[in-house]
């Protein structure tokens, strides 16, 4: 499997690459007021207004730092109401790598608020945790988000 290889609060993270449909440098925001904590803005993409999701921040860290290495991934998430457009703000996005499907392991732990939290597997000497991103759609961010085709 084929995933993009990113950090979020300092901790590694990936995210499989078939749910990723483009990564683009960080731009500057429009401030969506009274957003949910880790959704700080609106980016124009491809002349859409689609909201960006703060990896580091909606996981309960500080804000992704504006940093050469700090990247939007745009995905498409898959929900009952419909198909979504985010972007999440993570940094370190720079490399993508396989990983054998039998080296995925469980993590043991089942995240309420954080559903996206996934499997896990050994980098080296650390683990990185597969985000769901499916699973990322929380009940406040489908508050103020609009599923493509919906127009807003």
């Amino acid at each position: 499997m084929l995933f993009l290889f990113f950090q979020a609060n300092e901790q590694a993270y990936a995210l499989e690459i078939s749910c990723v449909e483009e990564v683009v440098p960080y731009v500057v925001l429009r401030s969506l007021p009274e957003a949910p904590p880790g959704v700080p803005g609106l980016m124009n993409y491809r002349g859409s207004a689609i909201p960006v999701v703060d990896l580091s921040a909606w996981l309960g860290g500080a804000p992704a730092r504006n940093r050469l290495s700090t990247r939007l991934v745009i995905i498409q998430v898959d929900a009952p109401e419909g198909v979504y457009r985010l972007a999440l703000m993570v940094e370190g996005a720079t490399e993508t790598r396989s990983v054998p499907s039998e080296g995925l392991r469980p993590s043991g732990v089942v995240h309420e608020k954080l559903p996206c939290l996934g499997e896990v597997f050994v980098e080296g000497e650390s683990l990185v945790q597969v985000i769901d991103p499916n699973r990322l759609l929380t009940d406040a961010l489908k508050a103020v988000v609009v599923p493509i085709g919906r127009g807003a």
